[in-house]
């Protein structure tokens, strides 16, 4: 992430310079190295993770966003907005009082993230970045002097490039619910459309915009979702259900659009979607609460949601299903281990057993991120007991398991334990395998596997959630 200083003679980048880079990945430092090359120093900041540094205006200070405890990996932490001097050695994290984590994304398989960066303006008064706050991505900026933080953009939307002129002009990229993405300008305060992308074919097609609800989850804390209908929506009818889990388990779904979603709303599904505990973009502590917890408070969450929607005329609870990818593919797993009220379940890239989840390019982050090692004192029974494979004869759901045979986050042997122990158990189980494709397949896949993953889910669901 090199960023070249405003008068070209120097660069700032991140660098590892540990002994053991895997056993101290995150221990990552910021330097200052002259253009030809000659002089390098290490810029003094806090152990770490680090990204997205920038010289200011004048060269004397250097931006970066990062945290402390570079032990933590999973990242329930906020991350925060820091400002380096070049020539002192003094660092300050200017948004310390601001409980939101400079994340400037939100789950959805268009394959887009926000562009890791910050702006200057041309004064180094104000640095600009997208940040995520309940759903949405809008572009703040930080008053360097007074070390606040205000609002550029208000709106249902995810920014997720943007750029700047240092003066009073903006140009951004942003989704929303209904939109995958278009280019707009901002000029002191005034936005304009300047693309009209999907244009023709909005007018020939009826997207259907979701309901944002809001419900009492975990310890009477309020839970944001969306309730997603499909088009031509009749509330004399009875639909089926599909309840959506995000992975990370530290993201959230936000205020983008979501083809996955549209596709199975124009199947005849109602999706919903929400925010759990463990989510990022409501602040520290709501994320902390999933920290060595996982499937407790986010359990409590969904299902008390499904319960509430489940009273809705409208909604069918005999035709239930629930399906997730990575950590979603983990609660969706986990759930069916614990409640029968689902018809059908989906399992996408799934962490299945957390012993064996040592052996994955996570596993070096496990004993730092929850309790040590499996082998020493009790940590067995607590890796094990968070392991939905242990509930695995509690299972009775239909289930489809989908994984990509190079996912190194999640291995595939993930999903081989499930499927093996299922079949062994004579449960209703399909496996579909996808060579050659990442953990990302539902949105860096290849096009042709990406729809022929949609087309698996469909064909399933509609055998189980169909009349």
């Amino acid at each position: 992430e090199p960023a070249i200083s405003s008068d070209g003679k120097k660069i700032v980048f991140i660098s590892n310079r540990q002994k053991d880079r895997v056993e101290k990945m995150l221990y990552l430092d910021i330097f200052v190295v002259d253009i030809d090359g000659k002089e390098e120093r290490k810029i003094k900041t806090p152990a770490g993770p680090k990204r997205a540094p920038v010289f200011s205006p004048d060269g004397k200070y250097i931006a970066y966003i990062g945290r402390r405890y570079p032990e933590h990996w999973v990242g329930w932490r906020n991350k925060y907005l820091w400002l380096a001097s070049v020539d002192k050695a003094k660092v300050v994290n200017i948004t310390a009082s601001f409980d939101r984590s400079f994340d400037a994304y939100t789950v959805d398989d268009s394959g887009h993230y926000a562009d890791d960066f910050l702006k200057f303006s041309d004064d180094g008064r104000f640095i600009y970045y997208p940040l995520l706050d309940r759903g949405n991505v809008n572009l703040y900026a930080v008053d360097v002097k007074e070390r606040s933080i205000s609002k550029v953009t208000e709106g249902d939307e995810v920014i997720y490039a943007f750029d700047y002129d240092g003066k009073d002009t903006f140009a951004v990229a942003s989704s929303n619910v209904v939109d995958p993405g278009n280019l707009y300008l901002i000029k002191s305060g005034k936005r304009k459309q300047l693309t009209g992308i999907n244009k023709r074919y909005f007018s020939m097609h009826r997207i259907p915009k979701p309901e944002e609800l809001w419900f009492e989850g975990y310890k009477g804390r309020r839970i944001q979702g969306w309730l997603l209908k499909p088009p031509g929506f009749n509330r004399k009818k009875r639909y089926p259900l599909i309840v959506q889990i995000h992975g990370g388990p530290h993201a959230a779904y936000g205020n983008s659009f979501f083809h996955e979603f549209q596709v199975l709303a124009a199947k005849g599904y109602i999706v919903f979607y929400s925010n759990p505990h463990g989510s990022v973009g409501y602040g520290e502590k709501f994320a902390k609460e999933l920290h060595n917890r996982w499937g407790i408070p986010d359990t409590k969450d969904i299902m008390k949601a499904v319960h509430l929607l489940s009273r809705r005329k409208y909604i069918d609870k005999k035709r239930m299903g629930v399906m997730g990818g990575s950590y979603g593919g983990f609660m969706t797993n986990w759930l069916i281990g614990h409640t029968d009220i689902f018809k059908a379940a989906v399992t996408m890239r799934s962490v299945v057993n957390m012993l064996s989840f040592f052996c994955s390019d996570f596993g070096f982050a496990l004993p730092k991120e929850f309790k040590g090692f499996w082998w020493r004192n009790k940590n067995f029974d607590f890796y094990w007991n968070m392991s939905p494979i242990k509930y695995v004869t509690r299972m009775k759901t239909p289930l489809l398991i989908i994984h990509s045979e190079q996912d190194h986050r999640c291995p595939i042997s993930q999903a081989e334990e499930l499927f093996v122990a299922l079949k062994l158990l004579k449960r209703d189980v399909e496996m579909v395998r996808f060579p050659l494709e990442p953990h990302g397949l539902s949105r860096h896949g290849s096009p042709r596997r990406r729809e022929k993953r949609l087309e698996f889910i469909l064909k399933f669901i509609e055998k189980h959630l169909k009349r």
